[in-house]
Order: structure tokens, then sequence, then C-alpha cells
């Protein structure tokens, strides 16, 4: 199963459901289902993909990429009148980088749009819109990341949101253990190499690590 279409027309035949009982339980149009069924949108926004994983049971991710665990980790159930009841979804915050530059705190901020997360997350788990090119080709502008604020641990290879001394907005980088040293890591090869990297030192601060990642397509 190469495409979301692939993806999505095994998970509903799986679930022996017809199109119009998923696109009830998912607030969608049965031509909506079929058009991505058939490979006709161009694109499925993000609330879309959560609405029918939620209504499947499948992990967004794996609709939309094929990468992560195929089942939700949340039972849902379809009734006959093509409503979806999920027994335990939780929804996250989905926040601004200014409330991370600043001295806000996180906790308790009040969000006007919470949305569930693709996969196990933790309870202080909020969303960022990924902005900039910094970390192209891998996560480009517009995405959406989930970041867990309780995994602040330096671990090679781990993307996080950071603060330095340097500049005291948050960044979004990959931590790299390069010759004894700490850094953050840009992944935009046009980069040059002095803004690809920076060390992560004392002062430094880690945010929270990345969980999820949501592409729109």
């Amino acid at each position: 199963m190469k495409t979301i279409a692939d993806r999505l027309l095994y998970a509903r035949k799986q679930r022996g459901i017809t199109q119009k009982s998923l696109a009830n339980a998912a607030g969608v149009t049965r031509v909506g289902i079929s058009n991505i069924e058939l490979s006709v949108s161009s694109g499925i926004r993000a609330e879309t993909l959560f609405a029918i994983g939620k209504a499947l049971g499948k992990n967004p991710e794996w609709l939309l990429h094929g990468t992560g665990p195929e089942e939700s980790g949340s039972e849902s159930t379809i009734s006959s009148n093509g409503r979806s009841e999920n027994s335990r979804v939780i929804h996250y915050p989905l926040i601004s980088w200014d409330v991370l530059s600043s001295d806000l705190s996180i906790e308790g901020f009040d969000s006007k749009e919470m949305h569930p997360c693709p996969t196990d997350c933790g309870p202080n788990t909020f969303i960022l819109i990924v902005r900039g090119d910094s970390m192209a080709e891998r996560f480009n502008e517009g995405d959406w990341i989930y970041v867990d604020p309780d995994k602040t641990e330096v671990i090679h290879g781990r993307f996080v949101i950071a603060k330095t001394r340097e500049s005291n907005s948050a960044t979004f980088k990959q931590l790299q253990d390069l010759d004894g040293q700490t850094l953050l890591k840009a992944l935009n090869t046009n980069y040059p190499s002095d803004l690809r990297y920076t060390r992560l030192d004392e002062s430094s601060q880690i945010l929270g690590t990345v969980v999820a990642h949501v592409r729109p397509v």
C-alpha cells in the first residue's frame, strides 16, 4: 500500500463499512472520501485526516505516510447511523511560537484550537506549526509538530524545541552528539555550516521533544 488512497480503501474495507458511513462518522462528504480513494484530491486537511483516522481507529500518520503503528491506540466504533464513538480521545492545544519565546507559562495556556494526537502523547503535549526552512526537507513550513515538554533528555538524533544563550527565541532543531559536544542541527543542507550547528551549553534549555509530525498533502 504505497499511497493514502490504498491505505484508506484497505482500512475502510477492513472495517466493512461504506463510503457514506465513513463520511458520516468523520463529518465529511461521501464524495470527499471517494476522491481520496481514487487519488482525485490534491490534498487533505489535517482536521479531515484526524477525523477519518478517528472514525476508523487508525493512526493518521499511518494513513498519510504509511509510517508508525497502524492502529490509533484508541478504540473506535461506527454505529449503524455512521457516527463514530471513541472510548478515549485526548485533544492538545495548538500554540504560537511567541508563547514559547516569552516568559509565559505553557501550562494552562488557553488555546482556541485543540486537536487529537496521531500517536501516544504525554498529558502536557502541545502543537506547533513549523515556520521557516531550517528543517527542510524532512519538515516543511506549515507542517504540524507535537511537542512533549516532559521529555527533555539530551538524546542524540532527537528532534527538539530549545532555547540557547545566543537567542532567547525558541528554535526547532535536531540534537547531535559530535566529538563530545552537544549541538543543535538544522537539517537544511543549503545552510552554511556556521548556521546549521549551534552549541547546546549549560545556559541552553530544551523545551520539549517532538513526538509526532503531520504534513498536509
